[in-house]
């Protein structure tokens, strides 16, 4: 069959009419900024304090990384983080800092920032003394204690139970020798050690 001319325009206008126009609007993932700031606690005078790495998770994957070092005063920023992924699940966002050997880490968060504290650990040294049997404790000796320096640190007497405590080391290298035996006792000339104190 054939159209008339009158009966293809009422088609045509049929066809748009059943046409239907809208908007379709799409909302930006919302973004996020979290500021890393390192602390230092109780690091004695003269320990330079290291660079450290700082990992941002999301959802439990490593995402992005951050150096942290004295030139950024230990502070450092991961910009521009999508809160939520592209079906709207929301991430979590986990910091994690490389371990740093003689230090103990903490962390506390505060909104958009994170706090990473790392505390100085020092050190403790324990000398004994026995008779050349090993059986028996002996009290009133005396030992020097130097760093890797030569420097002497502390000089030890043994007490009643042949024991001698330092505590408080910075972390390094010592040197433990004998310079005063105990009464009736020659001093062992052979007793030096050298002790790496690290993250004790």
């Amino acid at each position: 069959s054939t159209l008339s001319p009158s009966s293809a325009a009422s088609d045509v206008y049929k066809r748009q009419a059943n046409v239907v126009t809208g908007r379709v609007v799409d909302q930006r993932i919302a973004k996020i900024t979290l500021t890393v700031n390192k602390v230092w606690a109780d690091v004695p005078v003269g320990v330079q304090t290291p660079t450290v790495e700082v990992t941002l998770q999301r959802n439990g994957q490593a995402y992005q990384t951050l150096q942290l070092t004295s030139a950024n005063g230990y502070t450092g920023t991961f910009s521009d983080l999508d809160v939520t992924d592209i079906n709207g699940n929301t991430y979590t966002y986990t910091v994690t800092e490389t371990a740093i050997t003689g230090y103990i880490s903490s962390q506390t968060t505060s909104d958009e920032t994170v706090t990473l504290t790392n505390t100085y650990q020092t050190g403790k040294l324990t000398v004994v003394k026995t008779d050349s049997s090993g059986a028996n404790r002996l009290a009133g000796a005396v030992f020097a204690v130097k760093n890797a320096a030569g420097t002497l640190v502390a000089q030890l007497t043994t007490d009643a139970t042949g024991q001698a405590q330092l505590t408080g080391l910075v972390q390094g290298t010592y040197m433990v020798s004998e310079i005063q035996a105990p009464d009736g006792y020659l001093i062992n000339t052979q007793a030096q050690v050298v002790l790496s104190l690290i993250h004790i």
